[in-house]
């Protein structure tokens, strides 16, 4: 069964992206994904710029849902994009490797799927990966030869990260100077970041240009000084998926309705958790943002949990307690969900 989806891609990144792990003073080392709950709260903080609070609310946010961002790479030699998957929670995932050397620290590294194992692996059929389908943290079905690809292009990595000394200087010069590390990701010139959009008619329209905007203001820390602007393309993608699937997956993050997580489906789910929090982000009220939002646990991309009709998630409100502090700050735990076939 292929189902299409809209894809945004962001690409060709000015500078390095740090993504925020919502500690203070914490910077030495950046998360490693863009999750979806920051991706749609950057899009609702540009479309709220160009379009006003009249038509974006909270009935904007649950118009649509957003994957979180997963890394894709256009490969020059194959003619073709490389999109990668989160690898599915799962316990006892099928996949095995030509040699048993290593195997469970083989797995364990391993954090992406490439489209065609991804709709392998959620199709229930088994695979085995050859040291040419695999790279660090990236695998493919044996068709694409990964490792030879990327050696091919001279991409080494997909994504390196380095650290950046910088000094704080206080303002009255009261203090001494302090030094501190910033953890910024960079891209090898092909690769880039993508992530699956379920959306319609106006809503579409208004997110691309809001994308567009999102990509002249960057996205993760230090935007001020050039880090993490982009350019913003749209794209579609087939996917493969079973027809028949008693489980299904999260390819964001997710906050679930009480009725979606019955103590008995939640005996047969794989899930991750992932605590969600950090500052504010206000346009229009700049003192607010060092505030801190409230703090929230959802479960993990790649998380699995028994088949659930119209599964949605919900969007929740986390805004501090603090005197003067009087509009909501959302925070979404809506996911795309895709049918799993648990072999």
């Amino acid at each position: 069964m292929e189902s299409k989806f809209s894809v945004f891609l962001l690409q060709k990144f000015k500078g390095g992206l740090h993504l925020s792990r919502g500690l203070t003073n914490a910077y030495d080392k950046s998360l490693d994904t863009l999750h979806s709950d920051t991706i749609k709260s950057a899009l609702f903080v540009c479309a709220l710029s160009l379009y006003g609070p009249e038509q974006v609310g909270e009935g904007f946010l649950k118009s649509f849902k957003i994957s979180s961002a997963f890394p894709f790479f256009n490969s020059q030699t194959r003619g073709e994009r490389l999109y990668f998957f989160p690898k599915p929670e799962i316990d006892r995932l099928p996949l095995d490797f030509r040699s048993d050397v290593g195997k469970e620290k083989k797995l364990k590294k391993l954090e992406y799927l490439e489209k065609s194992l991804f709709e392998q692996l959620i199709s229930g059929q088994s695979a085995t990966l050859s040291p040419d389908d695999y790279s660090g943290k990236y695998a493919a079905a044996s068709a694409v030869q990964l490792r030879a690809t990327l050696l091919k292009e001279n991409c080494e990595h997909i994504t390196r990260s380095h650290p950046f000394q910088h000094v704080a200087i206080s303002r009255d010069h009261s203090t001494d100077s302090e030094p501190y590390y910033v953890d910024k990701i960079f891209f090898h010139k092909n690769a880039g970041l993508f992530f699956l959009v379920e959306a319609e008619g106006e809503t579409m329209d208004m997110l691309k240009a809001a994308m567009r905007l999102l990509a002249d203001n960057g996205i993760g820390t230090d935007r001020n000084v050039g880090n993490g602007q982009f350019e913003a393309s749209f794209d579609q993608i087939e996917l493969n998926l079973p027809a028949q699937a008693d489980y299904e997956m999260a390819l964001s993050l997710y906050c679930p309705q009480r009725e979606e997580v019955g103590s008995k489906d939640m005996e047969r789910a794989y899930f991750s958790l992932i605590k969600r929090g950090g500052y504010v982000s206000s346009p229009e009220r700049e003192e607010h943002q060092t505030l801190r939002k409230k703090s929230i646990y959802m479960f993990g991309e790649g998380s699995i949990f028994p088949k659930y009709p119209d599964r949605k998630g919900k969007i929740v409100d986390l805004k501090p307690e603090y005197t003067g502090f009087d509009h909501p700050v959302w925070r979404d735990g809506q996911a795309i969900f895709l049918p799993y076939k648990a072999k």
